[in-house]
């Protein structure tokens, strides 16, 4: 992997970090998500025609946008979701670890990445990292020998917010080779936007999300910037990097999820999350260099 893409991965996961911070910190944090997400469209509508002078808009490229967008719909519903159930230290971790394993493991037969001994060790160290940072006392506190409807309720949100994840992103490794990043960023806001917007009006959800925007335009404005930085960062580093490694690379953005949970949020921040820290960092160099 080249330094750039490592630079750029890691910026994206430094910013996907806070944004998820200022998400969870919104009272209603689906509400935040489709304010910030409207931003991002309107931040897009002139970055779109920009884009034009970089190049072209083949089609196919347009149509793999707006799948990826929609998939970032239902991804940003399910997380909205979840920040209201649980906290960003145990929902965070969670799936984007298990997330960034599917990714690698599909990429294979999908994509036709092929991952080096290096590689996979990195892969397997990151995830073992990930873990070792949600702790494995808070995961028997979460799930419990018996499962409550709440907790299996719960359960059934993460799995699917994983699954979406796991699908944009990979669609993501296609849509970049065949559309620049900045319109591929456009053209999946837009559909990401649409899709969001059809479920806050069935859902009836509109009251909570005047309501979310009268207490926090500020946050939310910086939110939503904040959360396209990161996007096309990543975007970016697609057009230098196989998707296997990147998306497990990005997961160092739990060491900054439970820092700034700890001191944004308030949530306890065990110092036996400390091997986990170093474990995922080592995962790390090893995809660096594989």
């Amino acid at each position: 992997m080249t330094w750039a893409a490592f630079a750029l991965v890691l910026g994206s996961a430094f910013l996907h970090a806070l944004w998820n911070t200022l998400a969870k910190r919104a009272r209603d944090s689906v509400g935040f998500l489709w304010c910030s997400q409207t931003i991002i469209t309107m931040v897009c509508l002139p970055l779109a025609v920009g884009s034009l002078a970089v190049g072209a808009w083949p089609l196919a490229g347009v149509l793999v946008a707006l799948a990826s967008g929609l998939a970032q719909a239902a991804y940003l519903i399910l997380l909205g979701s979840a920040y209201d159930r649980a906290d960003l230290s145990l929902v965070y971790p969670l799936v984007r670890a298990v997330a960034a394993c599917v990714v690698a493991g599909l990429a294979v037969p999908l994509l036709g990445e092929t991952i080096s001994g290096r590689g996979l060790s990195g892969v397997a160290l990151v995830t073992l990292g990930v873990f070792l940072i949600q702790t494995a006392w808070r995961f028997r506190n979460w799930a419990g020998s018996q499962m409550a409807p709440s907790s299996l309720a719960l359960a059934g949100l993460l799995a699917a917010l994983t699954a979406f994840i796991a699908a944009y992103q990979l669609i993501d490794k296609v849509g970049v080779g065949l559309l620049n990043p900045l319109a591929y960023l456009c053209w999946t806001s837009f559909a990401d936007q649409l899709g969001f917007t059809v479920w806050v009006l069935a859902a009836r959800r509109r009251a909570l999300v005047r309501a979310e925007w009268g207490r926090s335009r500020g946050l939310i404005f910086a939110g939503g910037l904040i959360s396209l930085v990161s996007y096309l960062l990543l975007l970016w580093a697609l057009t230098l990097a196989q998707v296997s490694y990147l998306a497990p690379m990005r997961n160092f953005s739990m060491v900054f999820a439970v820092v700034l949970g700890a001191t944004v949020l308030r949530e306890r921040l065990a110092w036996s999350r400390l091997p986990g820290v170093l474990i995922l960092l080592g995962g790390v160099v090893l995809l660096r260099w594989a």
